[in-house]
C-alpha cells in the first residue's frame, strides 16, 4: 500500500461514511432514547447495530478529512494562507449549515418535535439535528490551521505532546460542553479533534506495518471493545464514567483502523460504486434526516417489521435527498445551499 493508493481511498471512504450516517439514522429509533419517536415494534439487534455504526461512521469521515488536509497543507500548493482556507471551508460547511437550517431542518424539526428552544438549537447550533457535524468539522480545520500558522514545528511530524493535548480535549469535552452550553459545537470539535489529528499523522508517518495487519484482527478487536463500551454505558460512578469515555474514544480510533483496513483490501469494484455517489453525498447528508422522519412516521406501525421499515426509510431518504441535491445543483443561487456556489 503506497501513499498514492492510500490517498485514493479517502474520497470513497468519506462518501461511504456519509451513506452509513443515513443508514444509522434509519435504524437508531430502535436503539432506545426516543429519537424522533418510540418504535411500535421493538428490535434490539437493529438498535445495537445502529449504536455500532455510530462508533465509526462520523469518526472515520473526520479521520479522512484530517488525512486529506495533511496532504494538501504539507505536500501541495493547493492551500494558501490560513484565512483563505477558512473562508473556503466556511463557504463549504457553514453557509450550507445556515441555509439548510433556515430553509429545511428547523421548520421540519418544529413540525415533528416542537418549537421549544428552536432558535437556540439552530441559531446557536446547540442541537441542529444532523447539521451539528458541519460547524464541528469547521472547528477541526480552524484549530489545525491555527497550530500550523503559529506552532508549525509541533505538527510537521508526529508529536506526542500534540496527541496528548487533543486526547485530553476529547476526554474533557463534556466540561467544555458545560462551559459553552454546546453552542456552535465547539465541545464536539474538542471530542473529534483527536480523530482529525490522527488522520493528519497517518498521512505523515510510515504505515506499512498497519497495512500488513489485515482487517480481521481489527474487526475482532473493534467488536470486543464495543461490547466493553456497551457494558460500561449504564454503570455508575465517576471512575466508571471516565473509563467509559476513554473506551469510547479508543473505540472510535479502532473503528477508523477497521474501516481503513477493510477499504484497503477491497479491490475497487465496491469502492468505485461508492465513488459514483460522491457528487451527491454531501447533499444527501444535508437533507436525509428529515426525510427519514417522514418515512418512519408512516412505517412505524405494527404491520411493518422493523428491518423493513429501516431499509425502506434508508432507501427513500437516500433517493429523495440525492434527487433534491441534483436539482439544487443545476442553478447558480441554489448551489450555495449544497456548498457548491
Amino acid at each position: 500500500m503506497d501513499k498514492e493508493r492510500e490517498l485514493s481511498l479517502m474520497a470513497p471512504i468519506k462518501t461511504t461514511m456519509m451513506l452509513l450516517v443515513v443508514l444509522y439514522h434509519s435504524c437508531v429509533m430502535w436503539a432506545g432514547g426516543g429519537w424522533f419517536d418510540y418504535p411500535v415494534v421493538s428490535c434490539g439487534p437493529l438498535g445495537v447495530f445502529a449504536l455500532w455504526l455510530n462508533t465509526f461512521h462520523v469518526p472515520m469521515f473526520v479521520f479522512a478529512s484530517g488525512y486529506v488536509h495533511s496532504y494538501l497543507r504539507r505536500e501541495t500548493l493547493h492551500y494558501g494562507s490560513a484565512s483563505t482556507v477558512l473562508v473556503r471551508k466556511a463557504r463549504r460547511l457553514l453557509l450550507p449549515c445556515a441555509l439548510v437550517s433556515l430553509l429545511w431542518a428547523a421548520p421540519i424539526y418544529g413540525v415533528f418535535v416542537g418549537t421549544e428552544n428552536l432558535a437556540i438549537k439552530f441559531l446557536l447550533m446547540e442541537s441542529p439535528s444532523q447539521l451539528w457535524f458541519l460547524p464541528m468539522l469547521f472547528w477541526c480545520f480552524a484549530i489545525t490551521e491555527f497550530i500550523w500558522k503559529f506552532f508549525r514545528g509541533l505538527i510537521l511530524q508526529p508529536d506526542v505532546r500534540v496527541f496528548s493535548a487533543v486526547a485530553l480535549l476529547a476526554i474533557g469535552s463534556p466540561i467544555v460542553s458545560k462551559l459553552t452550553g454546546g453552542a456552535f459545537q465547539l465541545s464536539s470539535a474538542c471530542s473529534y479533534l483527536i480523530l482529525f489529528y490522527s488522520g493528519w499523522v497517518f498521512r505523515m508517518g510510515g504505515t506499512a506495518r498497519f497495512w500488513t495487519a489485515g482487517p480481521l484482527r481489527f474487526i475482532i478487536a473493534d467488536l470486543l471493545l464495543f461490547a466493553v463500551w456497551i457494558m460500561t454505558d449504564t454503570a455508575g460512578g465517576v471512575a466508571v464514567s471516565l473509563a467509559h469515555r476513554v473506551v469510547g474514544i479508543s473505540l472510535r480510533l479502532l473503528g477508523c483502523a477497521m474501516v481503513l483496513s477493510m477499504a484497503g483490501r477491497l479491490r475497487i469494484p465496491s469502492i468505485e460504486i461508492a465513488s459514483t455517489l460522491e457528487r451527491v453525498s454531501f447533499g444527501v447528508y444535508l437533507f436525509h434526516q428529515q426525510l427519514v422522519w417522514i418515512a418512519l412516521s408512516f412505517l412505524n406501525i405494527p404491520d411493518v417489521p422493523p428491518i423493513v421499515a429501516a431499509l425502506t426509510a434508508f432507501i427513500f431518504s437516500l433517493s429523495a435527498s440525492a434527487v433534491l441535491t441534483e436539482l439544487l445543483g443545476r442553478f447558480g443561487p441554489t448551489k450555495l445551499i449544497i456548498g457548491k456556489g
